[in-house]
């Protein structure tokens, strides 16, 4: 088993208007380029770690058609919610969603074979010269959803990987 991760996919099969390609030329087809990747390097035994913003779909069902590209994907996935996932719903809703090989995290961790997957979405470190109270309660918020997916994953006894949207650190 392999353990890889990609991050900031920002699909857009329901929403064309929200396309990549409106970056540069080196975003034209970015969907096609990482489809080809993935079915070049990851195994059906592998696993594969999308920390967030995997949709730039507003609602549950237009992200379906994105969650369901990477499902028809090799590997078993697990993903967490970014700060662009706006269509994430309840956890018991988007784990509905899911199917098989694939977990969504939050506030828990994942087992799979000797490893154990925990995670947050973090938010923005506190600097102490830009913060607003709204991203401090975030960003405390998020350290509770650390702490509790943490807890559940040293209970297995087995090695912890954690995987973030948010980078845990600021410019300093």
């Amino acid at each position: 088993m392999h353990l890889y991760a990609i991050s900031d996919l920002h699909l857009s099969g329901a929403v064309p208007t929200k396309a990549m390609d409106i970056f540069g030329p080196q975003w034209q087809d970015h969907a096609g380029k990482i489809e080809q990747a993935w079915k070049k390097l990851v195994a059906e035994d592998d696993v594969v770690l999308v920390p967030g913003d995997i949709s730039w779909a507003m609602t549950m069902e237009e992200a379906k058609c994105d969650i369901d590209w990477i499902r028809a994907l090799p590997g078993k996935k697990i993903i967490i919610k970014g700060n662009h996932d706006f269509w994430w719903g309840s956890i018991g809703r988007v784990r509905a969603m899911l199917g098989e090989n694939m977990y969504a995290l939050q506030n828990d961790c994942v087992t799979l074979s000797d490893i154990v997957i925990a995670g947050s979405r973090g938010w923005t470190c506190p600097n102490g010269s830009t913060d607003t109270p709204e991203d401090l309660k975030i960003y405390q918020r998020e350290a509770i959803r650390m702490e509790l997916s943490l807890q559940q994953a040293k209970k297995t006894g087995l090695p912890i990987t954690v995987m973030m949207h948010y980078p845990p650190f600021n410019e300093r």
